[in-house]
């Protein structure tokens, strides 16, 4: 009779600690070529959000025209970083206005005139207007673009859409549309 303990000797599949060691480095090595283009990206999406907020600001605008049956603009004030919809002056007695977008501090906005021949037009809360709607939500004589563009290079532009109703961000390549008519 033999005993199983001492005679049988299984050996186990496992890793070396070679194996380990190379498989570790190769991982550290992917992380350091990975980590900065994920940085890139990140920097890029904040740019590209606010390019968003600036389209939900002209939108809220469109919306508070048609909710009040009045004309309405969209401003931006890139200098006090900030931006709000009003009404027409001279159209209604309760003229209504409110500050609706603060920028962020890490990127920079600039705002382009509607139409190539006019400047911007200044509203009376200080900032340029980006576009203007009528009571029925149509724009009235174009809007202007909006360059958005962070600390190191990533830009995104938000401009009025070849439909002429809707509102485009464009950022390199990607081109993305928002408020459907």
């Amino acid at each position: 009779m033999t005993s199983a303990i001492g005679k049988r000797s299984e050996r186990r599949a496992a890793f070396t600690l070679i194996e380990l060691t190379l498989v570790l480095a190769l991982l550290i090595v992917a992380v350091g070529i990975g980590a900065p283009m994920l940085g890139r990206t990140s920097r890029a999406l904040v740019v590209e959000s606010e390019a968003h907020r600036v389209v939900a600001l002209i939108e809220r605008a469109r919306s508070e025209a048609l909710a009040r049956a009045a004309p309405t603009r969209a401003w931006l004030d890139p200098d006090a970083r900030r931006g709000g919809w009003e009404t027409l002056p001279g159209f209604d007695d309760e003229a209504a206005g409110g500050t609706t977008l603060r920028l962020r501090d890490d990127v920079e906005c600039r705002v382009s005139a509607a139409a190539a021949s006019a400047p911007a037009a200044a509203t009376s809360a200080g900032g340029i207007t980006l576009a203007e709607f009528g009571p029925d939500g149509e724009i009235a004589d174009g809007a202007a673009a909006v360059a958005v563009s962070g600390a190191r290079g990533e830009r995104a532009t938000v401009r009025l859409a070849a439909d002429g109703w809707t509102f485009a961000v464009t950022s390199g390549e990607a081109e993305a549309t928002a408020s459907g008519r």
